[in-house]
């Protein structure tokens, strides 16, 4: 859906509307706008029919790196511990190659941390993302 036709449900001063109409639309892998003619006042939309996609709110969040954290205090101890992650990773990348997704080495990350962990925790998937992000956009640079 454009941008523009739906502005007026997220407006950055001020109250929002519910709804709005949608009078073009772009299908997924096409690049040209099809504007609606049936109904011919464009399709009503709410703010409870709009999703996203949750790869493209990732990718939304690994670009613009919204998931940084504040480093830890002087002293205090890592609750993961991510250089051995790295090591695993290092291994895992020169044996056997990049898994064909960034989720599938977040899943290995993960599926370490369930089996590794003295105390059982695992990371939110978020935060292996997070870590995993950098690592997989460099390797993948060369592809």
């Amino acid at each position: 859906m454009s941008a523009a036709d739906m502005m007026r449900m997220f407006r950055r001063h001020g109250p929002s509307d519910e709804e709005c109409r949608v009078y073009r639309i772009r299908l997924p892998g096409t690049t040209e706008w099809q504007f609606i003619t049936d109904p011919t006042d464009g399709v009503l939309v709410k703010i409870t029919d709009l999703l996203l996609l949750a790869d493209e709110v990732h990718k939304f969040e690994d670009e613009r790196d919204l998931l940084r954290r504040p480093a830890s205090p002087p002293g205090s101890a890592p609750r993961y511990d991510w250089e051995e992650v790295n090591l695993m990773l290092f291994r895992r990348i020169n044996e056997q190659g990049l898994p064909a997704t960034q989720g599938e080495l977040i899943n290995e990350v993960q599926d370490w941390f369930a089996q590794n962990s003295p105390n059982g925790d695992i990371p939110e998937e978020s935060t292996t993302r997070k870590k995993i992000a950098p690592i997989w956009r460099v390797l993948r640079e060369r592809d």
